[in-house]
């Protein structure tokens, strides 16, 4: 019998800056029935899917379903997934495109109920080229930035520079003490894992670099601080001592 590609998917996260090897993919009960029924092959490695195909295969394929899992704690504080407690993310893979909607919680997990679910992957089978690999894009989590520097530079006016040309004042400045000094984006920034640093610590008026490579923020720079109104915010946090 001979086979050709059916689909072939690959999770991708921005935090990792391309494909993450550390999702895997788990068919439904009712999506298991029917890879046996049309007998199809799976191949999964590395955050990818590759489903292979009879070339007599049937044309009324059924949608298949996927819940993707995963056991790294961190791809749970970075990964961005905007859902009630009622939904489940699901990614509907559909002529050679890939969109996030949500669907009921109750309904998926009649069919799927594993631990570390993080979302699901619908396959719309017969609109779909097999020979076009399509990924699964996920968003990384954005937060306001803190570098906390221990050291005394009173006698310069410091600042945050970025090393992307963008020269705009981008950091709130704290004078805590004479050897502590905070600064907080006005903004949230993606974090990051292995990416080329951002920031510099320079003085304003001679552009003296203090601290060439301010480090940059990754999942575990991630902390709560209470908030002036009330409540709390996640932020990116650091401390250096200069």
């Amino acid at each position: 019998m001979r086979y050709s590609y059916f689909a072939n998917l690959h999770v991708n996260h921005d935090y990792y800056r391309g494909v993450c090897s550390s999702f895997y993919f788990v068919p439904s009960n009712s999506t298991r029935e029917e890879i046996i029924r049309q007998k199809l092959i799976l191949r999964e490695i590395n955050g990818r899917l590759k489903i292979f195909a009879p070339d007599d295969l049937d044309a009324d394929v059924n949608a298949l379903y996927f819940g993707v899992c995963s056991n790294e704690q961190d791809l749970w504080n970075v990964t961005v997934l905007n859902h009630s407690e009622n939904e489940m993310p699901v990614f509907v893979v559909k002529d050679n495109s890939v969109t996030l909607v949500k669907e009921p919680l109750d309904e998926l997990k009649k069919d799927l109920d594993v631990p570390n679910l993080m979302f699901f992957v619908k396959l719309c089978s017969n609109s779909v080229n097999g020979c076009i690999p399509l990924k699964i894009p996920l968003e990384t989590r954005k937060c306001r930035w803190k570098y906390n520097v221990n050291g005394d530079f009173s006698q310069y006016d410091v600042e945050i520079h970025s090393l992307n040309g963008n020269q705009d004042n981008l950091f709130d400045v704290e004078k805590i003490s004479d050897d502590l000094t905070i600064f907080t984006s006005k903004n949230k920034i993606p974090i990051v894992y292995g990416d080329v640093p951002k920031f510099q610590l320079r003085t304003k008026d001679t552009s003296r670099i203090l601290m060439k490579s301010l480090p940059n923020m990754n999942s575990r720079s991630l902390s709560r601080i209470e908030s002036k109104g009330g409540g709390y915010e996640i932020v990116a946090e650091s401390f250096i001592n200069l």
